[in-house]
């Protein structure tokens, strides 16, 4: 049967259809509970943006949105460079219609509006090695490994309520990976000593202080999302993104690090905790093991049974296996230069203790 569908940028009208896509696509969307409806969360999450860029594209046939392919732009520091880049994410296409090559030309489309829009390059996470190896073939290049990493209290409990397959063969990895991560930790780590005593404090929005906080970080990391007041308050303040709880690390009214917290209540009978986003001054570890210490306290007193985050294997991530978190598998982090004029540092070379890129840089949560 010949379909004449059109795939073309999105144009304003297309988000309800769109967000009907995504629900179907994947059996609910976002897949984490919200005080707003879904279409508002959409609004704030691709024509809300900092930099009011629309990078959507869509396939329409017949007057229906069957297909999608979203990306957010950021800006990052890559090296020495500040550049705009458009990370990929909710793509999907009707069931009634893959297998057809539409996600093809989606692709091509929104590659297309990225590149008048003066975005420099694509970044995505998966983690499939096939599915990176697939990347790589069409110009991608990794940055460096990510890695998921859990917290579990119950073992039992979270794997009942998850309802995983197999649970019995992953519970007892799961105990192995404690009880080899218990020996590790006696041989290599000791928490930090506090530099200074500095308190913990609840905060509803980042103020000026927060600029200044960024300003003493960025030279110190090769890659990184720009973090300043107005990007953070965006993200994680606002009532259509979801709701976060801020931490701020402060010594004499100078922020020392902060953390970004979420318990995801789509499954009311088992919340999920994520550490969302945590980071402090350079060298300042204690600041940053004070922030995860918070952070499980916080989550136990909210009954929570296991919590997540990403990580690179650097000295933040000796500190949540110090804490009892293990390392659940890797992240494949990609980048596509769309910019051929754009001389980048090789990423192969960036240390991890220089890279940061946290759970609430993506929109996983």
């Amino acid at each position: 049967m010949a379909e004449h569908y059109t795939v073309r940028p999105y144009t304003y009208g297309d988000e309800e259809q769109i967000v009907e896509l995504l629900e179907l696509s994947f059996t609910g969307w976002p897949k984490f509970n919200l005080s707003r409806p879904p279409l508002e969360h959409w609004r704030w999450k691709y024509l809300d943006n900092l930099f009011n860029l629309t990078l959507i594209a869509v396939v329409e046939l017949d007057g229906r949105i069957i297909g999608c392919w979203h990306r957010i732009p950021q800006k990052i520091k890559f090296g020495e460079i500040i550049t705009f880049v458009g990370q990929g994410v909710d793509v999907a296409v009707h069931p009634d219609f893959q297998g057809r090559g539409m996600s093809s030309k989606l692709r091509e489309v929104t590659l297309d509006i990225s590149k008048k829009n003066d975005i420099s390059m694509a970044l995505g996470i998966n983690t499939n090695p096939k599915l990176r190896k697939s990347e790589n073939r069409r110009g991608a290049k990794d940055i460096a490994t990510l890695f998921g990493m859990i917290k579990i209290d119950d073992v039992d409990l979270h794997f009942d309520m998850r309802k995983i397959e197999h649970s019995f063969m992953k519970k007892y990895g799961y105990n192995l990976l404690k009880i080899k991560n218990k020996i590790g930790k006696l041989k290599v780590f000791n928490s930090y000593e506090q530099v200074q005593e500095f308190h913990i404090d609840t905060i509803d929005k980042f103020d000026a202080g927060i600029d200044d906080f960024w300003r003493e970080i960025e030279r110190e990391y090769d890659f990184i999302v720009l973090k300043n007041k107005e990007y953070l308050n965006w993200r994680y303040c606002d009532p259509c993104g979801g709701k976060y709880v801020i931490k701020q690390a402060v010594y004499n009214d100078h922020i020392l690090g902060y953390s970004v917290l979420r318990i995801n209540e789509r499954v009311k009978e088992y919340p999920l905790g994520s550490i969302v986003d945590l980071l402090a001054l350079p060298q300042r570890f204690d600041v940053a093991e004070a922030l995860i210490k918070d952070a499980l306290l916080f989550f136990d007193n909210m009954n929570v049974n296991s919590v997540n985050c990403w990580q690179f294997q650097n000295n933040y991530y000796k500190i949540y296996m110090n804490h009892g978190f293990i390392n659940t598998g890797s992240l494949f982090f990609q980048y596509t230069l769309f910019d051929d004029n754009l001389s980048l540092p090789n990423s192969s070379l960036f240390s991890p203790e220089n890279i940061h890129f946290a759970l609430g840089d993506s929109d996983w949560i």
